[in-house]
């Protein structure tokens, strides 16, 4: 997964090697030159660590942050400025998920992350950290593979069709 940010930055992320932010700039001006990450998240980085190195899926919110998800280890925010890392995981009880196999993720128009799993959505104000499961019958057992936004609504793909849910 890569995200390229406002700040001229490139986030990469490596399936089993956690989080690399590189200065798009400095890669260039490398030219095919071997070239080291500014910074490098992972699990056992010093202070900040990820949840997992195996990631998945990057998205910024409208505070500039980042949003990671990894493979069934949990969901992880990241404030560039200060570099601090938030774990949010269904193990944790603050920062609660409904489950850690992340399929998806969403930030939409109002600035609420929408966390697609297998069988579950949940939404996370960025702001406060509440986390709200929408439960509904229809998502048992299904994974919500992605999720956009269109005139109020969130529409959500699942293995077998869509499903438009009022926000």
């Amino acid at each position: 997964s890569i995200f390229d940010d406002d700040e001229g930055k490139l986030w990469i992320g490596a399936y089993l090697g956690g989080l690399f932010v590189i200065d798009k700039k400095m890669l260039l001006a490398h030219r095919g030159k071997v070239f080291l990450a500014e910074k490098n998240y992972h699990t056992q980085s010093a202070g900040n660590s990820l949840s997992s190195n195996r990631i998945q899926e990057m998205i910024p919110d409208k505070s500039g942050n980042i949003w990671i998800s990894t493979s069934k280890e949990g969901l992880n925010r990241i404030n560039p400025g200060t570099q601090q890392v938030d774990c949010f995981s269904q193990l944790q009880s603050e920062k609660r998920l409904s489950n850690n196999d992340i399929t998806s993720l969403f930030c939409d128009q109002d600035g609420y992350i929408w966390v697609g799993m297998q069988g579950a959505l949940n939404r996370i104000d960025p702001q406060t950290d509440e986390i709200i499961e929408v439960k509904d019958e229809i998502l048992d057992g299904k994974a919500i593979l992605s999720i956009t936004e269109k005139d109020g609504y969130l529409w959500l793909t699942i293995a077998d069709g869509q499903i438009a849910m009022h926000k």
